[in-house]
């Protein structure tokens, strides 16, 4: 069946987002998320009033203008009876871009002229539209990715104008930010420096290596806190949704298929329920987070169909492509074989490369080392056990993963507050003997702890506590109010607020370049603190209001990834292929280098203090 349909839809009023959303299409665009054809769309539909007395079960429209064909069917329920009028409003950003009401009777719909009570339903249609209309839609809407628009529908009585059902669709274009190839580029990039410095170390250039392994891990901290983002429950604009997905690698959150049936047995074998829901979506309508919505998952049938809303932790998983009973074991799995992994290949270049005078330093130390090293994983891993651990104790998937849950999470507190109170004992100790406390005493013991103190100036030798404790506590507020948005939220913005001006009054890391790193970083982070509280509602900015907030959101923070990246990329090029690296590192006036000199003639070689 094809008809002609001729709307008199007046031009969308965006001007004021054009340059905004052309700029965006230009970063996509060069990110290679822009698809071949245009389009317009949506499969999915949510009820936006309490009560509301018609529901759909099925839902398909998509518009293409390349033969300006829109496509339609959807299957639902109503409880409506009598003749009604439907009011169509576009949302675009936030911004109402159009409006117009539909008589079913003017428009000879059949099923809705009158309605009455039972199932409503239309198979596959299409209707040829003017090319007239197709002028009047920007091309910005079908280049932009991810773009907020929503097509919200209003039935209400023809008698007395009562609103007796509302109905909303997320519109998309078939675009997206949230690209594999960001996920890969950036775990590639981010490894590779820490692997550079491990093996500039080895090389003897102590002071590179410790440069470089702190740039490395600022940076992965900065990959982090996009993916706790992604796990706050407020509704997230879907260029933010997207752009912080990309980065949930940094959390162990890695879809693997078998590995995926292994967790599902697991969970189920050690007295778990194991969740199904990405085997049953042609019966399931998942949203994803409503406005205003504050619970992490919700789950409510109408009409025989049942409708699951999530968000937070919850969302995370789902658009992972992950159940929600696997997340933490998905998380924890890729934990452990990091840990696996390093160990092993320690291991192997202890017995296989390092020979000769030029590794026999590594040679005789490397069991201390790789203390050292796995002591650093472990700090790389923390934001991952701190929150996703806690979680679990909320979710409470199965007996056997809530013990792993909290022997992980004690372990992990446990080694790094050991490893804290020997690095602050072995300062006052070195403060007493000598007067400075970047001189530590010629303990072989302090190799396993040079990771927590090389990377900070003398005076902050004590830095990697106020580290950890900010890590944990974001860690408490995204793991235990999951149930609660706007308390994360106003939570994260005090954290990072305090933490942003410590940092800037006390600038504890080792040299200007560090600290500048570290600095924007932290200044970054309250600005995505900030971005979050307008996403939660709380202050009830208009819609356009968060469009725009969303919007500055990912450009800010897309600029800032790559300014880092291409940081670390340089650092790391240098210390591989210069042949004197330390040449670049001007000796510091906390005489920490000489410390670092004079330990590696000492009886056990310098390997540990320069972080990998």
């Amino acid at each position: 069946m094809s008809t002609y349909f001729q709307p008199s839809w007046r031009p969308l009023p965006l001007a004021r987002l054009c340059w905004i959303l052309t700029f965006v299409s230009f970063i996509a665009g060069s990110a290679g998320a822009i698809p071949k054809e245009k389009m317009l769309g949506s499969q999915s539909l949510s009820t936006c009033m309490d009560n509301s007395q018609f529901t759909l079960n099925q839902f398909f429209v998509m518009y293409t203008p390349n033969n300006s064909t829109l496509q339609y069917s959807f299957d639902g329920e109503s409880s409506i009876q009598g003749n009604v009028t439907i009011t169509l409003d576009i949302i675009v950003y936030g911004y109402p871009a159009d409006s117009r009401k539909i008589d079913p009777c003017d428009a000879k719909a059949a099923n809705l002229c009158p309605m009455s009570p039972g199932p409503v339903g239309l198979k596959l249609n299409s209707m040829k539209i003017d090319a007239s209309y197709a002028k009047q839609i920007p091309s910005v809407a079908f280049t932009v990715p991810d773009i907020d628009g929503v097509a919200r529908i209003t039935i209400s009585s023809a008698v007395d104008k009562r609103p007796l059902a509302c109905l909303e669709a997320e519109i998309s274009n078939g675009q997206t930010v949230h690209q594999n190839g960001v996920s890969w580029t950036t775990a590639i990039i981010a490894s590779s420096g820490l692997v550079a410095s491990a093996v500039v170390s080895c090389l003897g250039h102590s002071k590179t290596g410790s440069h470089v392994a702190a740039i490395a891990i600022s940076i992965f901290g900065y990959f982090q806190s996009q993916a706790l983002c992604a796990m706050v429950a407020v509704k997230l604009p879907p260029a933010v949704r997207a752009w912080t997905q990309n980065f949930v690698w940094s959390m162990g959150i890695i879809r693997i298929g078998f590995m995926q049936d292994v967790l599902h047995w697991y969970v189920q074998s050690t007295g778990g329920k194991a969740d199904t829901l990405l085997d049953r979506l042609n019966t399931v309508n998942v949203q994803i987070a409503k406005r205003g919505l504050e619970l992490s998952s919700r789950a409510v049938t109408k009409g025989g169909r049942e409708f699951i809303t999530v968000t937070g932790i919850s969302r995370v998983a789902f658009l992972a492509k992950i159940e929600r009973t696997n997340l933490f074991m998905t998380s924890l799995g890729f934990f452990v074989a990091f840990v696996a992994i390093v160990t092993a290949l320690v291991a192997i270049f202890r017995f296989t490369v390092a020979r000769g005078d030029k590794f026999a330093a590594f040679k005789k130390g490397w069991d201390i080392v790789l203390k050292g090293i796995l002591y650093r994983v472990f700090i790389i891993g923390f934001p991952l056990l701190s929150a996703l651990c806690l979680w679990e104790l909320t979710v409470r998937d199965s007996p056997a993963v809530i013990v792993l849950a909290i022997f992980f999470f004690l372990i992990a507190v446990g080694l790094l507050s050991w490893a804290s109170y020997q690095v602050i004992g072995l300062a006052r100790s070195s403060i007493d003997l000598q007067k400075n406390s970047a001189v530590y005493p010629f303990d072989p013991s302090s190799l396993k702890w040079g990771f927590l103190y090389v990377q900070f100036n003398e005076g902050s030798y004590y830095w990697i506590v106020p580290m950890l404790v900010y890590t944990l506590i974001k860690g408490i507020f995204i793991a235990f109010a999951q149930s609660n948005g706007r308390v994360q939220v106003i939570a994260l913005l005090i954290i990072e607020a305090l933490y942003l001006i410590a940092v800037c009054y006390i600038r504890p890391w080792m040299n200007r370049k560090l600290n500048t790193i570290n600095i924007s970083i932290s200044v970054i982070s309250f600005l995505n603190s900030v971005f979050l509280l307008i996403f939660s509602g709380i202050f009830k900015a208009p819609g356009l209001v968060r469009g725009v907030v969303g919007v500055v959101f990912f450009i800010l923070n897309a600029i800032f990834a790559l300014i880092l990246l291409i940081t670390i990329i340089v650092t790391t090029g240098y210390a591989l292929f210069s042949k004197n690296p330390d040449a670049r590192y001007q000796v510091t006036n906390d005489d920490k280098s000489s410390f670092m000199h004079c330990k590696s003639r000492a009886s056990v070689p310098n390997l540990g203090t320069p972080p990998m």
